[in-house]
């Protein structure tokens, strides 16, 4: 097959169709092409100058869409994991072995944060234990109910041992 070269760029020569970005439309309707490397560098070269503006815009971005940033995160990590069966099957192998105390430990942190800060997955794990509900069915009203009752009786033990 042979390589039509789109674009000549000043730094790196001819370039084929694989090493070229479709930018936008020109005014005469023609798109216009930009060279992958030099893009990739400008890109760099903005996030080294602007690091924290840049993190603060992407901070805001994932914070006011969260479900499309994580359905994004989400799914380009089930590409890569479709696209690499091998070294899927051998990091889930390796990690497994390798992170498995520090993944306890991370866990058993969570878990202890949600318990004293009486997060909303806490409140709902103790409401659908031993039951057939899950998280979803539980409506937030109810949840708020179960945290005030948790807290009164957090005081009440709280004052009890106090006062042996």
């Amino acid at each position: 097959m042979i390589d039509i070269i789109i674009k000549i760029c000043q730094h790196h020569g001819n370039l084929t169709i694989d090493k070229v970005v479709k930018q936008r439309l020109k005014k005469d309707n023609t798109i216009k092409y930009r060279c992958k490397f030099c893009l990739s560098q400008s890109h760099k070269n903005h996030y080294l100058k602007n690091k924290e503006k840049v993190k603060a815009s992407h901070e805001k971005y994932r914070n006011e869409n969260y479900e499309k940033y994580r359905k994004s995160s989400n799914d380009s990590a089930k590409k890569m994991r479709i696209l690499n069966p091998e070294k899927e099957k051998e990091r889930r192998k390796k990690g497994y072995s390798k992170y498995r105390k520090s993944t306890q430990i991370r866990q058993r942190r969570f878990k202890n944060k949600a318990v004293s800060e009486l997060r909303d997955v806490y409140i709902r794990q103790r409401l659908t234990e031993r039951s057939i509900l899950k998280h979803e069915d539980i409506p937030q009203s109810l949840v708020e109910i179960k945290r005030a009752a948790l807290k009164v009786k957090r005081i009440i033990k709280e004052k009890l041992c106090h006062k042996k």
